[in-house]
């Protein structure tokens, strides 16, 4: 029988500061608390039971809009099913399933022993705020112990949810329960036994009531569990998986559980009896070691870059069968991920250029220094970061996790052949909210998940750490200053096959277009997808006139034959000696050779169709 194991992603991009935005809930019992309150205002919708409106759920958690959104952008970009409600396809969610939400929290509690956003963690106290921005010096190596216990927690986090889930099981089928115990039931008290004991089954008493639970209600912990071996689709890019790459919808949990095949939609089983099932077949997670090592093959298939030192990748549409990217311990690379995600994540890498075509969810970048980053998204999370600049292209404001020093954020500044299809598969608007950021700052440290799921802490609401909104003064500050802007070119098509479809068709500058105040921008090959605010766009045209005026005279001086060839020499020596000296001059030399990989594959593969389009004798 094919067993269950966890969904990894959940815990790779879904979490989030909790101990930020929701100071309040440090331990189990506050997310039951909350729970129950949530559903005494609940309803039903569209055939569902549990829907709250959003309004309630701002009120009771305390939520200003804008923090809401950063909640429920993470949670629709990790839900493997519905979890929330619109209305006459509008943009904003007008509910929100409790039990999902609820759900989701669990595992953000559960999530918090693998953060660390408190300031002396992630920095050494000898690096203040008000020191101009040591480009090139030595402070990511004093990071660099940070990121690596930040990397083995992750990890071990991830080795452990079986285990989590298991042990709280009927805490968490009580959640999932249309409608939940009472808090004075023995039940809520079984699931507290539950959480803080090794033995998975509660006491037997006669008069204890006892779990009933259709395979609706079992559904809802897909969130956590699939398959072994499946690969599941997330929500938040349902339509983007069908249409890009034709994955196979999300299957429900109960159709994998033997009790419910056959039955009726309203038949019930025992939660003891589920309960009992999917302890047995919550399968381990393997060690990092136990897994099986990744042919070149499978590795560039996975979606997942990791440990690229002083080199170029490429990664096209049909580089992604997940529709997931991690790019990982990467240093001195130039990443290029041309392709429509859902999910995306940056993490512990240094001194690389990377690209992300579109992503529909949320995009991470943390614990990385000197990144320069040029991406399209739904929403970016930035925690632990230094010395950044971000070109970004989002339809959220951007969202500073923690600690995070002398990270700038600048307007999208590119374009490709193929990345309007790519911004209309992730469902990514033209509107772009790259200036204004949001600021979450914590100004105390955190609890411990054993004394958070053991008791340790009040359930009731604390006073909230430091929340910002939209922090205008704080804003300008990370914002890149228009004469800093210049163009940034992608020299692929972004499409499948080597080479992410192949060399450009043309000069593509991603300069085509207007400003938002109307200044019109040098039109090469393909049109910037955002518009420019008036400042930026008038100072890239001050750029680019000035690039026109120095070929122009350089033109004329070429016509004259007496300095034509010295002028050619000292040009091209110049030239070399600017690649050298900014190391441009690896990339020149990787993609040259990653052209050459792919025509020998071209023409290993025409010989290949030609041999096997030659008539055989009968």
């Amino acid at each position: 029988m094919q067993g269950l194991e966890v969904r990894k992603e959940l815990l790779e991009f879904g979490l989030l500061p909790i101990g930020l935005l929701l100071p309040g809930l440090d331990t189990l019992s506050a997310i039951i608390d909350l729970h129950l309150g949530l559903l005494a205002s609940a309803r039903r919708l569209d055939g569902r039971e549990g829907i709250v409106d959003v309004g309630a759920v701002m009120h009771m958690l305390r939520l200003s809009s804008n923090l809401w959104r950063v909640l429920l952008d993470a949670l629709e970009a990790v839900t493997a099913g519905p979890a929330t409600f619109r209305q006459n396809d509008k943009p904003e969610a007008i509910a929100v399933d409790v039990h999902i939400l609820s759900l989701f929290l669990v595992a953000q509690l559960y999530g918090k022993s693998a953060q660390r956003w408190d300031l002396s963690s992630a920095w050494p106290e000898n690096i203040g705020m008000e020191m101009p921005s040591p480009r090139g010096s030595g402070v990511h190596q004093e990071t660099a112990k940070h990121d690596t216990h930040r990397r083995l927690l992750a990890q071990q986090s991830i080795l452990n949810f079986p285990s989590f889930l298991r042990r709280n099981i009927y805490a968490l089928l009580c959640l999932a329960m249309d409608e939940a115990p009472p808090r004075a039931s023995p039940l809520w008290t079984t699931a507290a036994r539950t959480t803080s004991s090794s033995n998975p089954n509660p006491s037997k008493k006669g008069q204890e009531p006892k779990l009933w639970m259709t395979a609706a209600e079992v559904d809802r912990l897909g969130l956590f569990l699939k398959p072994e071996g499946s690969d599941i689709n997330m929500n938040g890019a349902g339509n983007l998986g069908a249409r890009a790459s034709g994955i196979s919808e999300w299957k429900k949990l109960s159709s994998w559980i033997p009790m419910y095949r056959g039955k009726q939609p309203g038949h019930v089983v025992s939660g003891e009896e589920i309960a009992a099932w999917l302890i047995a077949n919550i399968a381990d997670a393997p060690a990092a070691a136990e897994e099986p090592a990744e042919s070149p093959e499978e590795l560039e298939k996975s979606g997942h870059i990791r440990d690229l030192g002083k080199g170029t990748v490429v990664r096209g549409e049909d580089c992604f069968p997940g529709r997931h990217l991690l790019i990982t311990d990467c240093k001195d690379a130039c990443i290029y991920a041309l392709a429509p995600l859902s999910l995306a994540k940056i993490s512990s890498c240094t001194d690389c250029v990377i690209v992300v075509g579109a992503v529909a969810g949320v995009l991470h970048l943390e614990d990385s220094s000197r990144i320069h980053l040029v991406a399209a998204c739904r929403r970016l999370y930035i925690s632990s970061c230094y010395d950044c600049v971000l070109h970004l292209g989002t339809n959220r404001p951007p969202v500073f996790c923690g600690d995070n020093r002398f990270v700038q954020l600048a307007p999208y500044n590119t374009g490709y052949e193929r990345l309007p299809l790519h911004l209309e598969i992730a469902g990514i608007s033209r509107h772009n909210m790259w200036d204004q950021p949001s600021f979450l700052k914590s100004l105390r440290g955190s609890m411990d998940l054993d004394q958070a799921m053991h008791g340790g802490g009040s359930s009731a609401w604390k006073e909230g750490p430091e929340r910002t909104g939209v922090d205008q003064i704080q804003a300008k500050k990370v914002l890149l200053p228009p004469d800093k802007l210049s163009p940034f070119t992608i020299p692929f098509r972004g499409g499948p096959g080597p080479l992410a479809g192949g060399a450009a068709s043309g000069p593509s500058h991603g300069l085509q277009g207007r400003g938002s105040g109307g200044a019109a921008v040098n039109a090469r090959q393909v049109s910037l997808p955002f518009a420019l605010p008036s400042q930026y766009a008038e100072a890239m045209v001050k750029k680019l006139r000035k690039v026109a005026e120095l070929q122009g005279s350089l033109g004329q001086a070429i016509v004259d034959t007496s300095n034509r060839r010295a002028l050619q020499v000292a040009i091209q020596g110049y030239f070399k000696d600017w690649l050298f000296s900014s190391g441009r001059i690896r990339q020149v030399y990787d993609l040259a050779k990653l052209e050459q990989q792919a025509l020998g594959e071209q023409t290993n593969s025409n010989s290949s169709s030609k041999s096997n389009a030659k008539p055989g004798r009968q």
